[in-house]
């Protein structure tokens, strides 16, 4: 290839990516234009009229960077007999500016053929964007459905709830004992599951916040907590109140274990005769540590060219600009 049509290529990528820079900032400021996500979210199962004791939601977390599995995990969604579905935070990795991010996220939810409630994980209130509130509305809520009230929380802090919230939620969870079932999503886990009790790890870090929690779910009969933030799957019970962990939404995993590791959903199926969960796998394409490690990076990559190619051609034409000025001063190529 010859030096001036290198030049050309290289001034070529600078270009449509500086103006494609500039334009973005000038066009699209803010993050997509969605405003109450959750609220929108809510006067839609409104409109639905279920069974009280008979109905079927998808509960999954922690997709964050993630292109590939997480469409996968729409796709089946979609073909599941579920009437709505609740994400438990960490929707988008926040990296650099998060609008970007953002503004991909939305475009995959926005594939989803039956409601979406979110919560926020940490990536969403401590990255670098502050966009959640304007995109999603309140950063905790509840709703009913049927026979059931569901609680979301703003569980993205290690430091737990906060006093506002834990009244909001004793408040809460009294209002909740007229209906059968009572379900709470939560984005860090009290406990996390490798680590054992009052030890923390990927989990809540202050031991008299999580034993004052435990205490409020088990007087108020919980039936299920449903948290993220270990990226993989655990279920068990802390004290009397039982908890499923979903972190396997498209995120890069924490491992290989077969039994914990691996890409899913729950289905939530609420009967007359009581609650059964089904945990919905996606397919994992790796078997030992080195495809684990060299699948992450292929979806770490693909999320960040998606997201940001404008940047990705801008800096490759400036890279390819220099080794181009470079060989020319050492007389390697093109002379």
């Amino acid at each position: 290839m010859g030096r001036k049509i290198s030049l050309f290529i290289c001034l070529f990528l600078i270009a449509t990516g500086g103006i494609s820079i500039i334009y973005a900032m000038i066009v699209f400021p803010d993050p997509p234009p969605i405003w109450d996500w959750n609220y929108v979210q809510k006067k839609k199962i409104d409109a639905i009229s279920p069974q009280p004791d008979s109905f079927s939601f998808a509960v999954f977390g922690d997709n964050k960077n993630s292109i590939e599995t997480f469409n996968k995990l729409i796709d089946r969604v979609n073909r599941d007999d579920v009437q709505f579905s609740v994400e438990t935070g960490d929707l988008i990795d926040n990296m650099f500016d998060g609008q970007s991010e953002y503004q991909t996220y939305v475009g995959q939810i926005k594939r989803l053929q039956q409601p979406l409630f979110v919560i926020p994980g940490n990536h969403e209130t401590e990255g670098s964007s502050c966009a959640y509130n304007r995109l999603f509305g309140r950063l905790y809520y509840s709703f009913t459905f049927g026979g059931a009230y569901f609680i979301a929380l703003n569980g993205s802090h290690e430091d737990g709830p906060g006093p506002q919230q834990y009244d909001w939620l004793v408040k809460e969870l009294k209002k909740s004992q007229s209906y059968r079932y009572r379900f709470v999503f939560m984005h860090i886990p009290l406990y996390d599951p490798e680590a054992g009790p009052y030890r923390p790890g990927h989990s809540l870090k202050k031991k008299k916040v999580v034993e004052q929690l435990n205490t409020l779910f088990d007087k108020n009969r919980v039936t299920m907590v449903f948290t993220a933030h270990v990226h993989g799957y655990y279920a068990g019970a802390w004290h009397k109140t039982p908890f499923t962990m979903t972190g396997g939404a498209g995120a890069e995993l924490g491992g290989i274990d077969p039994e914990h590791y691996f890409y899913h959903y729950i289905k939530v199926n609420v009967t007359p005769v009581g609650v059964r969960y089904q945990v919905k796998r996606i397919s994992t394409p790796f078997t030992n540590i080195i495809q684990l490690f060299i699948h992450n990076v292929s979806e770490f990559m693909h999320c960040y060219i998606k997201a940001h190619w404008e940047y990705m051609l801008f800096f490759l034409g400036l890279v390819g600009l220099l080794l181009l000025f470079r060989s020319r001063q050492k007389g390697i190529f093109f002379k």
